[in-house]
């Protein structure tokens, strides 16, 4: 019969019950309305209260209760698993007892309803902390006067299964109702978080509170869930949050890592993941063991963190962080021994289930050189160290489990030990524990049972008015107001010099030691090189700060440089980062931007025109602007010679001006030579107008004025070798004078001659209008140069050009015709260097390598075809004026030349005749239409 199963309305054998559900299957919805209305517990489980809501779970989680409830009150059922009897339980007297579940033995690896080896470190000795406690507090008059506590504790073996087996026992005690019987205050433990979640539901369902040293798991700060559950350790969210501020602190960005399954290893690598993505970390690799892991899978797994670290060769990635409960870690650096060879290493950043333990690490120190590993702030408790390790089996007081860790300590055999181990050696009556037995963290462990201890006494103190003894409110604990008085306990550390509290999540603030596994005075030790201390904020947050001594640290045969640990290499300055596809935040590839590029943003943005970039591509910095200036060594030549040019054209037609009536003057042709100087000028003009800076204006100007001034130049010419090639040829046929050989025709021709390229150059203009425009085909500079291209100065030039070799060819023509008569010599050798001008010169224009050079070699050009002509045909005059004489012809018209007297006559002997009377009537005819 279950006694814990009575209800109001009356008193009912629930297993009877539960047969009877079973027997009625087919009228179950009857069957769990009427288990509904008779069991308060089950109507506890059924519903779920929000303010004034109730609203009923599903109908699967009600026959897993009353299937649960069925074995409870089966009492004939015991544990179904290995290793039964007294190996399993603990039982201690006391007037409000404490359940118990501690992992006093090691999990099988083979399957999860089976103990293993005796847990020495630190299973054994998290249960002899819990009694050593309790006597501690029994002894304590000040604390619970008048007051025993007792204990109930069972082994979990590290199992799931095994460790909800010793709950159900413990709330089968609960359950009970038998005049006498202890009350149950609370449960200290379990040690594994997955076992923890386990149980925490059942106890819950019981409103009995729970008190864990060493569960870790985020899931349990769930209060909605697990409302009843309270730790003396930080959730593995403060263990997560720094074990990230140790891979900042170091630089690395990029780590590979390996978890265990289960509640701690999984739910503690989610905290990682979270704050790594938090804070902008890489992970390379995400190796999850299997539940029940082999040495092959282990060395399977060494073989692919290799294989990771190998694929990654644009970076370095040696950095391994393990959140794996101590076998794990313990087979993966055994592995890593096997594996690894040639100094090959890896860099373990390790959470608190390796802490300082030395059982990872033994017979693999190599290994493990180096790791950096994080561990509660364990504050010794000497007084528990010392009476420990005086303990002997004859003086035991902690259970029959004491034999077992006495002689696997000394692998010796106690011959009259109910659990004789297989050791050849006999231990001796005077053997005990070794001075130097590594002490697990018991201040957790104490710590949890002196919560409930405060708590208790609070409660005591406030329903019992301070009287010494249990109180009849105490005798009927009420569990569910006793968590409240958990909840807000506060107390003396059980080691250190702080406060003990639990936060709004039931836990306490996350305070961890840093430590560095390496070798001092060929001795390997977990040395403290720093700690971490985090809190939970208002807002939900773990605000964390760490503090290291790198001068401590050892990577590994001595190392103390910081190993890196990257995906990939940063980039230059000069470069982009362009993501990869997977960890694009830290893998990338660089890439090198275009030569006119700056880096704007990690993004590659085009310098506009007329600027490049800067040495350091982070802004465009404005080419200069340049043109023919006035400042240019080569422009200020041409300056010079072009007004040198510009004065002597100027002189030469003011002595023209003042000798206009002389015969030489006015045989030249005042008017065509009015033109010709207004053309030599307006070459040197032009040549200056090119070393001013371009405008739109200034650049329809250049184009008029480069191709009228040479029209203005050729056209007289043009007209003069016409002229004198149609009278001579006239002459010979008849004494008639040529028609539109007289001054005003010939000024009126090479007006029109002009216009013609006049209109020319306007149509271009038109078509084509001139603007002043930079050029950006040097990288250097920006030329600022007058919008043109080479064809249109060709068809500019074509009439020019035409012009130019119409007049040589007439030049050439009249080459023999009597020099007393004509400028013919004159004119031919001008023309021919005009020819050589423009021959040398078009080539060196249309190949030039940009406009400034373009314009030097016009300015060139319209120089020296300016030149030539004022020298050839201009200042020959003055010579004439001066130093030539005058001969008057047969009819008394004038003849000028610088010939003598009996030149006329040689001459006409040349062509091998005579002059008769007709020809010298028409010789001195043509001498008088020249004047």
């Amino acid at each position: 019969m279950c006694s814990g199963c009575s209800t109001k309305n009356g008193v009912f054998k629930l297993s009877n019950l539960v047969h009877f559900v079973m027997a009625s299957y087919s009228r179950f919805d009857l069957v769990m309305l009427f288990f509904i209305r008779h069991s308060p517990v089950a109507q506890y489980l059924l519903i779920t209260q929000k303010g004034e809501n109730m609203k009923f779970v599903n109908i699967t989680t009600a026959w897993i209760y009353v299937a649960f409830l069925s074995t409870i009150c089966h009492l004939s059922l015991g544990a179904n698993y290995q290793d039964q009897g007294n190996r399993t339980s603990l039982h201690t007297d006391g007037d409000i007892v404490l359940g118990g579940l501690f992992p006093v033995h090691r999990r099988s690896d083979k399957t999860e309803n089976a103990c293993g080896e005796i847990d020495r470190h630190p299973g054994y000795q998290y249960l002899a902390s819990m009694l050593f406690a309790l006597e501690e507090i029994n002894n304590d008059s000040t604390i619970l006067p008048g007051i025993k506590l007792g204990a109930n504790i069972y082994d979990t073996c590290r199992s799931q299964t095994i460790g909800s087996d010793g709950a159900k026992e413990i709330i089968k005690y609960a359950l009970r109702e038998e005049n006498g019987t202890p009350p149950l205050s609370g449960v200290i433990g379990p040690f594994r978080s997955d076992v923890s979640v386990a149980v925490a539901n059942m106890f819950r369902v019981f409103n009995i509170p729970q008190v864990s040293y060493g569960s870790t798991t985020p899931v349990l700060s769930d209060k909605e869930i697990y409302g009843y559950f309270l730790r003396t350790v930080p959730s593995n969210s403060y263990q997560g949050k720094a074990m990230v501020d140790v891979v900042l602190y170091f630089g690395w960005s990029y780590v590979m890592t390996v978890y265990s399954p289960g509640q701690y290893g999984e739910k503690g690598m989610e905290k990682f993941y979270e704050e790594a993505e938090r804070a902008g970390l890489c992970i390379a690799n995400k190796k999850k063991l299997p539940a029940f892991p082999t040495e092959g899978d282990y060395l399977k797994t060494i073989q692919e963190l290799q294989q990771t670290r190998k694929a990654n060769s644009n970076g370095k990635v040696d950095v391994v962080v393990l959140f794996c409960i101590q076998r794990d870690n313990r087979g993966l650096v055994q592995a890593a021994n096997k594996v690894l060879k040639n100094g090959e290493k890896f860099y373990w950043l390790a959470s608190n289930s390796w802490g300082d333990r030395k059982e990872v690490t033994d017979g693999a120190e190599e290994a493990g050189d180096g790791a950096i590993t994080i561990n509660y702030i364990e504050g010794k408790v000497n007084r528990f160290k010392e009476y420990f390790l005086n303990l002997k089996p004859s003086n035991n007081k902690y259970g029959p489990w004491f034999d077992e860790f006495f002689q696997e300590t000394l692998k010796c055999k106690l011959v009259n030990s109910s659990r004789p181990l297989n050791y050849s050696r006999e231990c001796r009556l005077n053997d005990s524990l070794p001075q130097d037995l590594d002490i697990a963290p018991v201040r957790v462990v104490m710590n949890a049972v002196y919560a409930v201890t405060h708590a208790l006494n609070n409660m005591h103190r406030e329903l019992c008015s301070g009287k010494s003894g249990l109180c009849a409110e105490m005798k009927h604990l009420k569990r569910e107001k006793f968590l409240i008085y958990l909840k807000n306990v506060t107390f003396q550390d059980a080691s250190l010099s702080s406060k003990v509290t639990f936060n709004q999540n039931g836990d306490v603030d996350g305070d961890y030691n840093i430590l560095n596994f390496k070798k001092i005075e060929e001795k390997f030790r977990h040395v403290v090189v720093g700690n971490w201390s985090g809190a939970l904020s208002k807002d939900g947050n773990i605000k964390g700060h760490i503090n290291l001594d790198e001068r401590q640290i050892l990577w590994g045969v001595g190392k103390i440089k910081t190993p890196q640990s990257y995906c990939s290499k940063l980039c230059s300055s000069k470069q982009i980062t362009v993501p990869e596809l997977v960890n694009a935040r830290c893998c990338w590839r660089c890439e090198s931007c275009q030569s006119n590029d700056i880096i704007t943003n990690n993004t590659c943005s085009v310098c506009s025109p007329g600027s490049i970039p800067s040495q350091n591509l982070t802004v465009c910095v404005q080419l200069p602007v340049i043109f023919p200036s006035w400042s240019d060594i080569r422009a200020k030549v041409l300056t010079a010679v072009a007004s040198v040019g510009i004065v002597s054209s100027i002189t030469t037609a003011l002595f023209f001006f003042m000798n206009r009536r002389h015969r030489v003057i006015k045989a030249s042709g005042r008017e065509l030579t009015g033109i010709l100087f207004m053309g030599v000028v307006s070459c040197y003009v032009s040549v200056l107008v090119h070393f001013m800076k371009p405008t739109n204006t200034l650049c329809g100007v250049r184009r008029f004025a480069d191709s009228v001034s040479m029209t203005m130049c050729y056209a007289p010419v043009l007209l003069r070798t016409n002229r004198i090639y149609r009278i001579f040829k006239a002459a010979q046929k008849s004494v008639r004078r040529p028609s539109f050989v007289s001054p005003i025709s010939q000024m009126l021709v090479a007006i029109g001659i002009t216009g013609v390229q006049c209109l020319i150059t306007m149509i271009w203009v038109l078509s084509k209008p001139p603007n002043a425009v930079n050029s950006y085909s040097h990288k250097e500079y920006v030329i600022l140069e007058c919008s043109t291209d080479d064809f249109n100065v060709a068809i500019n030039l074509c009439f020019n050009a035409i012009l130019m070799f119409v007049s040589t060819v007439f030049a050439f023509r009249t080459r023999n015709f009597p020099r007393n008569f004509n400028e013919a010599k004159y004119i031919g050798v001008t023309m021919y260097l005009s020819c050589s001008v423009w021959v040398i010169f078009l080539p060196c224009y249309l190949n030039a390598a940009n406009s400034i050079y373009k314009s030097y070699f016009l300015c060139s050009s319209l120089f020296l075809i300016g030149t030539i002509t004022l020298l050839g045909l201009l200042v020959p005059k003055i010579f004439l004026v001066y130093f030539g004489n005058t001969a008057i012809g047969p009819a008394g018209d004038t003849l000028t030349g610088t010939f003598t007297g009996h030149q006329g006559r040689s001459e006409q002997s040349q062509h091998g005749q005579e002059p008769t009377s007709g020809n010298k009537y028409k010789m001195e005819n043509t001498a008088s239409s020249l004047t």
